[in-house]
C-alpha cells in the first residue's frame, strides 16, 4: 500500500510541476483535453516516458479526482480524459483506448 501511495504521490507531483511550468496551477476541475494531451506529450517528448507510464499518471489523477468528489473536495472533475496514450505519437491526435 505504501509503494502505492508514494507512486500516486510521484505521479501527480510530475504533473502539478509541468503545470506550474505552463505559469498555471492544479486545478482538477480545469484540466481539460487539450492540457492532458499537451502533458501526454511533453511526458514523451522530454521525459522519455513510456506508454504504461502516461497510462500510470492518468490513473492516479483519475484516481486522486474520484477520491476528492467522493470526499466532496471536488464537485466535478469529468473532464479528466479514460483514454490510454496508446497511440498520442500517430499523427493524428486520436487515441486508442
Amino acid at each position: 500500500m505504501a509503494r502505492t501511495l508514494n507512486v500516486v504521490r510521484y505521479d501527480l507531483t510530475r504533473l502539478i510541476k509541468w503545470r506550474e511550468s505552463q505559469q498555471r496551477t492544479f486545478d482538477p476541475p480545469r484540466l481539460w483535453y487539450d492540457d492532458l494531451h499537451n502533458w501526454r506529450m511533453a511526458r514523451l517528448r522530454d521525459d522519455g516516458a513510456v506508454f504504461a507510464t502516461i497510462n500510470r499518471g492518468l490513473a492516479s489523477l483519475r484516481g486522486y479526482c474520484q477520491w476528492a468528489t467522493a470526499c466532496h473536495l471536488l464537485v466535478n472533475c469529468a473532464n479528466v480524459e479514460k483514454k490510454s496514450a496508446r497511440n498520442v505519437g500517430g499523427a493524428a491526435i486520436g487515441y486508442g483506448g
